[in-house]
């Protein structure tokens, strides 16, 4: 009997090891590896596939703006300087059928203008900066804006299909039709009846909320002021199917889980807006010619305030065999053109990595003599992802200069050559 029962104890220690490796097993494989896949979509350009047909013809200048169409657009003026007017726009890119065609283009968009003391602290506290113009009259202006056939004109939220949830857009991904829809939700706490305890609530992320969450990100990149893109994660905000050869949507239901990417363009500077030309929709409250300047303001606080903003495509290029890189100087065109404006206010950003730069083999390795001497900059911006040396030969720089902006890892030789005294300099 006691070797029977010996047996049975031995038995039993065994079966309870089997039992906690299997449940160990079970533990690992559902909970630690659980082999779940993945799905991933990546919103690139929503540029027409017939795009090559429209290439003809077009300056480069066309040809970057038609193929910088994105699922997003960000335009944004905070008038931080305090020098405008602030303009926040919003603009989304898309089609109308699953061709997919230049023909099949729609963006819809809205827009905020206003200078407001008020609308600008309660943006301040939002963390958005806001700045509050005391030499213009207080506005407070909105609309949504519709563009087909590359024409932008008034929209109206109700009847239209732009900047609404639960709508199936047509976007492209990889060349192929794919749909977007705004359908996304959140968890949040709220107090019940205001005041007492906290409960679990589900609510709708909007567009608003996407607009909000677009302009903060614009402004708090490590970017600063320019044109730059960022690669958001919006799985939590819009589901995307794909349409078959039949053109009928199909859900993804290979995946266990799928997230959502997008590149977005930003467009941010400090300054204020002035003119209608700065908005994407080229409109102020649907006014193509407006212009503050024309406009019941105090004349001579505008006149040293006219904003345009440079970039290397305005300079001009001279190799050094002693330096092996090329010297900049503004081009007697635009110095010519500038100098007939002496209420013109200018801001020059030289982006070492720019496409322009790259495309024309341009190595930049100083500012040449006289270099910008005729050209009464503003703000003068140089700014590079690695490590330069940039030689600032004799009187390169103008008197009036107020601003010389560059990244840290930018060292500057001064032969013969120094900031004016008057100017700050700031470390991006």
């Amino acid at each position: 009997m006691r070797v029977l029962k010996s047996i049975g104890d031995i038995c039993l220690f065994f079966l309870c090891i089997i039992f906690i490796i299997v449940d160990i097993l079970f533990i690992y494989y559902r909970f630690i590896d659980s082999d779940k896949t993945i799905g991933i979509n990546i919103v690139g350009n929503q540029v027409g596939t017939d795009y090559i047909h429209y290439e003809d013809g077009m300056t480069e200048q066309e040809k970057k703006e038609f193929e910088d169409r994105l699922l997003f657009e960000i335009n944004l003026y905070d008038n931080t300087e305090k020098n405008g007017i602030f303009l926040a726009e919003f603009q989304f890119n898309y089609f109308t059928t699953y061709k997919l065609q230049v023909s099949d283009y729609r963006s819809s968009g809205y827009q905020l203008v206003f200078n407001d003391k008020e609308a600008s602290e309660v943006f301040g506290s939002a963390g958005i900066n806001a700045g509050y113009n005391e030499n213009v009259e207080d506005m407070y202006l909105q609309g949504f804006y519709e563009t087909t056939d590359f024409v932008n004109w008034k929209g109206n939220q109700q009847i239209t299909t732009g900047i609404k949830r639960d709508t199936e857009y047509i976007i492209k991904i990889d060349g192929k039709p794919f749909s977007l829809n705004f359908n996304g939700t959140y968890k949040t706490t709220e107090k019940v009846l205001g005041f007492l305890w906290d409960k679990e609530v589900t609510k709708e992320y909007t567009f608003t909320d996407l607009f909000l969450y677009l302009i903060d990100s614009a402004s708090k990149s490590s970017e600063g002021e320019s044109s730059f893109y960022i690669t958001p994660d919006f799985s939590n905000w819009f589901t995307i199917k794909k349409f078959n050869e039949d053109g009928v949507l199909e859900e993804n239901v290979y995946s266990d889980i799928v997230k959502n990417y997008a590149h977005v363009k930003i467009n941010y500077t400090k300054d204020g807006m002035v003119s209608s030309k700065q908005s994407l929709f080229g409109m102020i409250n649907s006014n193509p010619s407006f212009d503050l300047f024309e406009n019941d303001f105090n004349s001579e606080y505008w006149v040293s305030n006219i904003i345009y903003n440079l970039d290397e495509s305005y300079l001009s290029y001279r190799y050094s065999e002693l330096y092996q890189g090329y010297f900049v100087s503004i081009s007697q065109e635009f110095s010519n053109k500038f100098s007939k404006m002496p209420s013109s206010k200018i801001n020059l950003v030289i982006d070492l990595d720019s496409d322009y730069l790259k495309n024309n083999n341009y190595n930049i390795v100083g500012v040449d003599y006289n270099g910008l001497e005729n050209l009464k900059i503003y703000t003068l911006t140089i700014k590079s992802s690695n490590t330069k040396v940039i030689n600032m030969l004799s009187s390169c720089l103008n008197e009036d200069l107020h601003f010389f902006k560059h990244t840290s890892n930018i060292q500057f030789n001064w032969v013969e050559s120094k900031l004016p005294s008057s100017c700050e300099e700031v470390i991006l």
